[in-house]
């Protein structure tokens, strides 16, 4: 996949809770190829982690 292409990679918080989140980034075209972990996993965990909370305020 990244064979031939001059890449980067960037760092950078992630989700409320800030994990490191990786960006692998074509040179030439600015263009993301890859995140890891991608954006619709770390939105999931957020929500899932939001829900988890509200359950535990509840029972309070």
């Amino acid at each position: 996949m990244l064979e031939g292409r001059e890449t980067h990679v960037e760092y950078e918080p992630i989700g409320k809770a800030k994990h490191i989140g990786i960006k692998i980034v074509d040179n030439e075209t600015q263009e993301v190829i890859q995140e890891i972990p991608s954006k619709k996993i770390v939105e999931m965990i957020d929500k899932l982690c939001e829900l988890a909370g509200l359950m535990v305020d509840e029972r309070v």
